[in-house]
Parts: C-alpha cells; sequence; structure tokens
C-alpha cells in the first residue's frame, strides 16, 4: 500500500478527523489522517481521470451511477465541518451525499450549491453555476458558515444539532431519502471535528480549486 499523502498547505489539519484525497480514490477509498475507510455498499464504483467540467486540471475521481453507492461510516461527529469536491455527471440529479436523518450538501433536486441539515442552513434555491460542473462545498453543524465555490451561502445555523452521523455516497445509515440517489463523480471529502472559520473554508476552498481543479 502506498504512504499516505501529506496534507497539504493550506488545508488546516487541527481537528482535521478525515482525509479522502483525490489521489488514492478507489472503491475502497482509505483516509489519509484516520483509520476511516469508505467502501462500497451497493453497485458499481470505480475510479477514473476526468478533465473539463470547470477544471482546468486533469481529475482523478470516484464516479457512479444512481445505482452506486458508497458508505463512510460514523465520520461525522458531534461538531463538524465537511468540504467536499463532487459534480453531477448524468440526467438523474438528486443528492449526492447523505447521511442519517435529511441531509443534503451540494447537490438536490437538480440543483448545485444548497444545503439541509436536518433544516435548511442555506437558501432551496436558485442552483449555482453549471450543474455538471465541479462544486466546491463546506459547510458546518457549529456555526453559521457555508461556501459554494468560495461564496458564503449560509442562512441559518445548526447551532451544534445534526452531529455523530454516517456519511455515504447516493447512501446514508439511517437516511429519510435513501431513493433520491443521482449520476454523480466525487474526488474529494475533509471532516474536521470543529467548526472551521471562513479563512479556513476558503483556504480550503483555495486549495480543491487550485490543486485539485
Amino acid at each position: 500500500m502506498a504512504p499516505a499523502p501529506a496534507v497539504p498547505s493550506g488545508v488546516p489539519s487541527s481537528g482535521l478527523h478525515a482525509w479522502f484525497p483525490s489521489q488514492t480514490s478507489a472503491p475502497v477509498w482509505r483516509s489519509a489522517v484516520s483509520n476511516h475507510v469508505g467502501y462500497v455498499r451497493y453497485g458499481s464504483v470505480n475510479a477514473r481521470t476526468e478533465n473539463g467540467n470547470g477544471a482546468v486540471k486533469t481529475v482523478r475521481t470516484l464516479y457512479g451511477d444512481t445505482g452506486s453507492m458508497m458508505d463512510f461510516g460514523s465520520i461525522l461527529p458531534a461538531t463538524w465541518t465537511l468540504c467536499t469536491l463532487a459534480r453531477y455527471t448524468g440526467n438523474t440529479r438528486r443528492r449526492i451525499f447523505q447521511a442519517s436523518g435529511n441531509f443534503i450538501h451540494g447537490h438536490w433536486h437538480d440543483r448545485r450549491g444548497v444545503a439541509y441539515y436536518d433544516t435548511w442552513v442555506t437558501p432551496s434555491d436558485p442552483s449555482r453555476g453549471n450543474k455538471h460542473d465541479w462544486l466546491v462545498m463546506c459547510g458546518t453543524n457549529g456555526a453559521q458558515r457555508v461556501y459554494a465555490d468560495g461564496v458564503q451561502i449560509a442562512t441559518g445555523s445548526r447551532n451544534g444539532g445534526s452531529g455523530n452521523k454516517k456519511l455515504g455516497i447516493n447512501y446514508g445509515d439511517g437516511s429519510c431519502c435513501n431513493g433520491e440517489t443521482s449520476d454523480w463523480a466525487v474526488a474529494e471529502i475533509m471532516v474536521w471535528n470543529r467548526a472551521l472559520s471562513d479563512d479556513e473554508m476558503l483556504s480550503v476552498t483555495k486549495y480543491l480549486q487550485d490543486d485539485i481543479l
């Protein structure tokens, strides 16, 4: 097994709870900073490299269709920040990330750049940007703070609610809405056990936009 990549410059290492890097994306996707592992729950999930869709570099990513489901287990702690790089890839565009409860992070109902952590924390409309372009999304349950492609869009805060969740792609153990699946690609997932500041979310966004895309 290749050694885990080092945490990139600009990515806060304090409280970094799990990091699934683009360069190691695989059907068994191991966190580079902890023992967490994402694995295929149902269907076929594979890794590929692709170009375009808002990226200027070649991006290594996991991808699947509506029947392709990944399970990352209990990786959202009591207080969390989640930053992801994901996109819709086909004609079925519902949720990409799912979790226990009612959880929307980035993609929902043909929309890009929305978040619902058991209640709306951003506007439900409009969709932001090209629906098939890569979306850099950071959100937290510890503050009124959600960034989509580097733009602060939060309108509400969970104030510590919606913690201790299991996370997946097209699947959430205990999710309300496992039927709301999508054609998807996911290139990076990062979780912290604290609420990142505005500057920290922007720094993570810069890493994903400049180093991966």
